[in-house]
């Protein structure tokens, strides 16, 4: 699988028909912006349609730190919940849309999975099976992950499975997170999108100008 870098200066390279001058238009950032919003969209179509997370893809998050959250009736209510992981610039880890929200591969504390629910509602009836009453569940909203039926102390931390392609935190020279099989088409499309851009007119003359 190719790095980053390898992947825009391929684009480049089909969008200038060759080297890029020293004026070339379209920043490399802009490129690997495009390489990434494609990328996106395929990988989830392509896993949406296969009902298979490439174990490339998913990445582990460990010592995720567990929060309470109280509502506004005097206390009488309160939540447990872990914030989606971030990025260093900040920004939430951009995890894939999966079908069932299917994203979140898994959450354990140690070596006890918690369980998806389908809906918040769904606790009560998982309560009254036989067998099910000791499971811990969670339940995502937004950025954020319930959690019922468990036990967390306010030491507790637990470790979360995404399947995701975000390249924040990458450097060009790490690998690009895709699928093999998509390859060509992202390259295809980011190089349309490229060419648009430019509006079919290429610099060829490396003289620090745009013609």
């Amino acid at each position: 699988m190719a790095s980053i870098e390898q992947l825009i200066s391929d684009v480049e390279l089909r969008i200038y028909g060759g080297k890029p001058s020293d004026d070339a238009e379209i920043e490399r950032e802009q490129i690997r912006f495009w390489l990434e919003t494609i990328n996106k969209a395929l990988v989830t179509d392509y896993i949406n349609k296969t009902n298979e997370i490439p174990s490339d893809l998913i990445r582990k998050i460990d010592c995720l730190v567990v929060h309470k959250e109280t509502t506004d009736c005097d206390g009488c209510n309160s939540s447990q919940y872990i914030e989606l992981p971030k990025n260093s610039d900040g920004t939430t880890l951009d995890i894939l849309s999966l079908r069932s929200d299917g994203g979140i591969v898994d959450l354990k504390k140690g070596n006890s999975p918690i369980y998806r629910l389908s809906s918040p509602s769904q606790i009560r009836i998982n309560n009254n099976l036989r067998f099910a009453n000791n499971n811990a569940y969670y339940y995502r909203v937004d950025n954020k992950i319930y959690l019922f039926n468990g036990i967390y102390p306010s030491y507790c931390k637990l470790s979360l499975f995404v399947a995701t392609v975000d390249t924040t935190d990458k450097k060009d020279n790490e690998q690009f997170p895709t699928v093999d099989a998509l390859m060509a088409t992202i390259l295809d499309e980011a190089t349309r999108i490229g060419m648009n851009e430019l509006k079919g007119k290429q610099d060829i003359q490396n003289d620090g100008t745009d013609n």
